[in-house]
């Protein structure tokens, strides 16, 4: 399950978000490689550049959305992106469904002779 802490706030007379805070999400090697290869995903990272955690958001876009502690995200594209949240979750857990179905069984020793 992932949360997201937001403040409203106004900016400038329109509705905003700040996000306070946010967890839940994996990071990339925690992720099932069949959702990491296709789009829409989500994952956690590490931002060098800001020295913080972001979630990146793809879309089948060039460049991921991306949101980190602090931001300031006006209400309409906030919106957009809980519904492509969503859609990405709901995606994982589809694959992680499937993986679980095609794994059943697959553990233990096995001899090989040859």
């Amino acid at each position: 399950m992932l949360n997201i802490i937001t403040e409203k706030i106004l900016l400038r007379g329109a509705k905003a978000r700040k996000i306070i805070s946010f967890e839940g999400c994996l990071k990339n090697d925690k992720l099932p490689q069949k959702y990491l290869d296709y789009y829409p995903r989500l994952e956690t990272t590490y931002s060098s550049n800001h020295q913080c955690i972001q979630w990146n958001i793809y879309f089948g876009e060039s460049y991921p959305w991306y949101f980190r502690k602090g931001d300031i995200i006006e209400e309409d594209l906030f919106q957009k992106i809980l519904i492509n949240i969503r859609e990405c979750g709901n995606r994982l857990h589809s694959i992680n469904e499937r993986l679980k179905k095609e794994n059943e069984g697959w553990k233990g020793e096995e001899t090989i002779i040859i």
